[in-house]
Protein backbone atom coordinates (compact mmCIF):
# COMPACT_ATOMS: atom_id res chain seq x y z
CA UNK A 1 0.00 0.00 0.00
CA UNK A 2 1.30 3.47 -0.80
CA UNK A 3 0.47 6.99 0.28
CA UNK A 4 0.51 10.12 -1.05
CA UNK A 5 0.53 13.00 1.56
CA UNK A 6 -0.85 16.51 0.03
CA UNK A 7 -2.06 19.07 2.36
CA UNK A 8 -5.47 20.41 1.59
CA UNK A 9 -8.53 21.96 3.02
CA UNK A 10 -10.70 19.14 4.55
CA UNK A 11 -11.34 18.93 8.10
CA UNK A 12 -9.26 15.95 9.32
CA UNK A 13 -11.23 13.01 12.27
CA UNK A 14 -9.23 11.41 14.56
CA UNK A 15 -9.12 8.02 12.87
CA UNK A 16 -7.90 9.62 9.70
CA UNK A 17 -4.08 8.75 10.00
CA UNK A 18 -4.68 5.30 11.52
CA UNK A 19 -3.97 3.16 8.01
CA UNK A 20 -0.82 5.25 8.02
CA UNK A 21 0.46 4.46 11.29
CA UNK A 22 -0.38 1.03 10.86
CA UNK A 23 2.12 0.90 7.77
CA UNK A 24 4.48 2.49 9.78
CA UNK A 25 4.39 -0.27 12.14
CA UNK A 26 4.64 -3.02 9.95
CA UNK A 27 7.56 -1.23 7.86
CA UNK A 28 9.55 -0.64 11.70
CA UNK A 29 9.00 -4.27 12.84
CA UNK A 30 8.36 -2.60 16.33
CA UNK A 31 5.47 -4.88 16.89
CA UNK A 32 8.05 -7.98 15.84
CA UNK A 33 11.05 -6.72 17.96
CA UNK A 34 8.17 -6.04 21.09
CA UNK A 35 7.27 -9.74 20.65
CA UNK A 36 10.89 -11.65 20.47
CA UNK A 37 11.88 -10.80 24.04
CA UNK A 38 12.46 -13.16 26.08
CA UNK A 39 10.05 -12.69 28.87
CA UNK A 40 7.13 -15.30 28.47
CA UNK A 41 5.48 -17.63 26.13
CA UNK A 42 4.83 -17.62 22.55
CA UNK A 43 0.85 -16.61 23.36
CA UNK A 44 2.52 -14.03 25.89
CA UNK A 45 4.30 -12.30 23.39
CA UNK A 46 1.68 -11.83 20.92
CA UNK A 47 -0.44 -10.44 23.40
CA UNK A 48 2.16 -7.93 24.39
CA UNK A 49 3.01 -6.75 20.66
CA UNK A 50 -1.51 -6.30 20.11
CA UNK A 51 -1.04 -4.06 23.25
CA UNK A 52 1.62 -1.91 22.12
CA UNK A 53 0.50 -1.60 19.18
CA UNK A 54 -3.23 -0.71 20.23
CA UNK A 55 -1.35 2.15 22.41
CA UNK A 56 0.58 3.22 19.73
CA UNK A 57 -2.56 3.83 17.88
CA UNK A 58 -4.41 5.47 20.59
Amino acid sequence: MQFKIEQGSEKINSVDGLSLLGLLLDQSNLRNHVGSSNLGTRNELERKADVFSSVVGL
